[in-house]
């Protein structure tokens, strides 16, 4: 029996090199590297929420392109590892696996140099009709013509979809109206909200919510995060941090707590509060998703947090 999956996430996959800097340069200037680090790190949107999921015992999967090399079968195997399905992945024969060179300031202001490798080969839509079932469907930045199919296989199937935005000219433009407007959910920062309001000549991005796309939330770092829903506007504030040593994925830390709560069925406050928290574990390590805690550590966290409803509603699950 084929086995459905709570949420089937898309978008580039990353192989990470992570480093910080004194100050991101002008052009022409020079920025010295305060910490070199020769790691790689598993990464990519899609990837990292899933694999939030996954450590919070959800069924997660991935449809994404890698290549045949080295650092595509290792990142397969590391999300296999951490109980992501990987049904979705496709590899092109001789590419190369998309990699991102990140450099962050001491504000955690962060600097991306992306390529798209094997990902990036892709002209036309794939057939995805064989994608594994699923209860939500997640769209992240990647490659137009796949996100579009993947898009337009998941309503052919009536599953609802989550669409992360980024402020990523060539990855979303082609598909930004369909995707916006068929969105069950759309999850951004403050900037990507200024963006897409401009974009869609609105006031606010509030008024994006519809019949169709019943959730509207925007992250603000420090600040916390707000969503617009038919039933009203939440407000939440950051979660305390013991110390902020990376913000990569910080974001779709917070995709995937927030989409464990709606997936758990919980109230959206309660959903917002738990995305908070599971970003701020993330920002406390280096990479996207050193830092994403299981269980366990969420419900300690919570816990010691004074959430001691939220960790009751996780301890109740099966």
């Amino acid at each position: 029996m084929t086995r459905t999956l709570d949420l089937l996430a898309t978008g580039y996959p990353s192989v990470d090199r992570i480093f910080g800097v004194a100050a991101l340069p002008q052009p022409g200037e020079t920025a010295t590297i305060t910490a070199l680090d020769d790691r790689t790190h598993a990464g990519g949107c899609g990837a990292n929420v899933a694999v939030g999921l996954a450590r919070l015992g959800l069924r997660s999967g991935v449809a994404c392109v890698i290549g045949t090399d080295p650092e595509g079968d290792a990142f397969r195997r590391h999300l296999e590892q951490e109980g992501v399905d990987t049904r979705g992945v496709t590899r092109v024969p001789g590419a190369r696996t998309s990699r991102s060179y990140l450099f962050s300031d001491p504000g955690g202001t962060v600097v991306n140099f992306f390529y798209p490798g094997a990902a990036g080969s892709l002209r036309e839509e794939p057939d995805l009709s064989g994608l594994p079932p699923c209860r939500m469907g997640l769209v992240t930045v990647g490659p137009p013509a796949y996100n579009r199919a993947f898009l337009r296989a998941l309503r052919r199937r009536g599953v609802p979809v989550v669409v992360q935005m980024r402020i990523d000219k060539a990855a979303y433009d082609p598909l930004l109206e369909e995707a916006v407007r068929s969105a069950w959910g759309l999850l951004m920062n403050h900037h990507e909200a200024r963006f897409l309001a401009e974009r869609f000549g609105l006031g606010h991005v509030r008024e994006l919510v519809s019949d169709t796309t019943r959730a509207v939330v925007v992250t603000r770092g420090a600040q916390g995060a707000e969503v617009w829903t038919p039933d009203g506007h939440w407000r939440v504030p950051a979660a305390p941090v013991q110390a902020v040593v990376d913000t990569t994925g910080a974001g779709d830390a917070f995709t995937a707590g927030f989409l464990a709560g709606v997936l758990w069925e919980w109230p959206m406050p309660a959903a917002l509060r738990l995305g908070a928290t599971v970003a701020a574990f993330v920002v406390e390590q280096v990479g996207a998703q050193e830092g994403l805690p299981d269980r366990k550590r969420l419900v300690d966290r919570l816990s010691a947090m004074g959430e001691t409803d939220l960790a009751r509603r996780i301890l109740a699950i099966p």
